[in-house]
């Protein structure tokens, strides 16, 4: 069964919300809703990262490093270096993902989409205790938990937007 044939009954769920107008998640965001334990791990996963490089940022033309962070809470210094590229190689990258883009479908995109977010959930309490400590809770609503659970709405949105032109399209050609 692919990813997508997985999860293809919350894609639908989250298409319904769209067409709707209601809300639908397929991760609750309410941090009581997920384990004590993960909690936990979380806080120790951010705590292990202090004072050392990020390096799961995969990006390519790294030439320096950066990090000079300090948690609003604690007043420490985080001492995390994250890895920086000149801009214009990153423009570079940016501008060849259309042609990338271009040669998928809709339901690889979200599936792919589905996928990255699963992967993401195991760490939900890791990023928010980033976000805590880095830019406060301004940057919540664009991190781990909340963003999750509104990523498949919107995703859902264009997903379904894409296969209506898709399918338009077929008809005007073919």
């Amino acid at each position: 069964m692919s990813f997508f044939e997985k999860h293809k009954d919350s894609l639908e769920k989250a298409i319904q919300a769209t067409k709707e107008r209601t809300f639908y998640a397929h991760h609750p965001e309410h941090p009581g809703a997920y384990s004590a334990e993960s909690a936990e791990k979380g806080k120790i996963d951010f705590e292990n990262q202090l004072g050392n490089a990020f390096t799961q940022l995969l990006q390519t033309g790294n030439t320096a490093t950066a990090g000079d962070e300090v948690s609003p809470y604690t007043g420490n210094a985080l001492a995390i270096s994250y890895p920086t590229a000149p801009h214009q190689h990153l423009n570079c990258q940016r501008q060849s993902s259309p042609r990338t883009m271009a040669k998928t479908t809709p339901t690889s995109v979200q599936a792919f989409s589905s996928k990255a977010l699963e992967r993401v959930k195991s760490r939900y309490f890791e990023i928010a205790y980033a976000t805590m400590h880095t830019r406060a809770i301004v940057c919540y609503v664009v991190s781990g938990i909340w963003s999750s659970c509104r990523r498949p709405c919107y995703g859902n949105h264009c997903y379904g937007l894409c296969r209506a032109y898709a399918l338009s399209c077929s008809k005007n050609v073919g």
